[in-house]
């Protein structure tokens, strides 16, 4: 009887073992994810941006961005069949506006395109680069090591070579999922640079004014650096395409 005993309080330890075991290991992937998300909003988001995003992902829904998706990122041709995983998006893109019998850009049309480039190009919103992505980066991150370095070299991937490194490990820290690999979901990624001034690094003003790298801030001269700040949103597209 003891011997049975003690096989089944065997079995039990091993069985509470596994199961928190696999507890463990299930709070450890969650916290891992939450330990990435902190640091990004830290490193690279800000709460201006997040606004500013959402913004521009409505008037890129406003476009013909269905038509877009279909041209660069269901792209088919006659030697080879692939789906691009991210690609950067283009205001003077024809794809994006109707056009007329001709072939040139309806009138109404070209209006877009002009505020699209006004606004993308403007000194007060600071956007560097608008890229369109799978929502499921996985495989854009499977084409990135450690270092940041592009390790794949095919034509759904060839965005990642114009990439910078900030941007590149950006992308390392996003993680979602698609629900229907046959008909996956996009996500907008806005790259923004905003020149701060550095005043850890100083030099004194010479006639009164500061060198060509440098900004007069409480009579010392910070120098001038570029920050960069990422956002990123689910594109919503409003309606059937593809």
């Amino acid at each position: 009887m003891m011997k049975k005993n003690s096989g089944f309080v065997f079995i039990e330890t091993v069985m509470v073992t596994v199961v928190l075991s696999i507890v463990l290991i299930a709070c450890l992937v969650a916290f891992n994810k939450l330990l990435a998300e902190e640091k990004r909003r830290l490193m690279y988001d800000d709460t201006s941006y997040i606004y500013t995003t959402y913004h521009i992902e409505n008037f890129i829904v406003s476009l013909n961005i269905e038509k877009y998706i279909k041209e660069y990122m269901l792209q088919e041709d006659s030697k080879t069949e692939y789906k691009r995983k991210i690609v950067e998006f283009n205001c003077s893109d024809r794809t994006l506006y109707d056009l007329v019998n001709n072939g040139e850009i309806d009138p109404k049309e070209e209006q877009k395109m002009n505020f699209c480039t006004n606004v993308i190009n403007s000194d007060a919103l600071n956007i560097k680069h608008i890229y369109i992505t799978t929502y499921d980066v996985n495989s854009i991150k499977d084409c990135l090591d450690d270092n940041g370095n592009v390790v794949c070299d095919t034509a759904d991937m060839e965005v990642l070579d114009n990439l910078s490194i900030n941007a590149i490990y950006y992308l390392r820290t996003l993680y979602g999922s698609n629900k229907d690999p046959d008909n996956p979901d996009y996500r907008v990624i806005v790259e923004y640079e905003e020149e701060v001034n550095n005043c850890k690094v100083t030099k004194n003003p010479v006639n009164g004014s500061c060198p060509s790298n440098y900004n007069m801030v409480n009579s010392k001269c910070c120098k001038k650096d570029l920050k960069n700040y990422y956002s990123n949103i689910k594109l919503v597209i409003r309606g059937t395409y593809l």
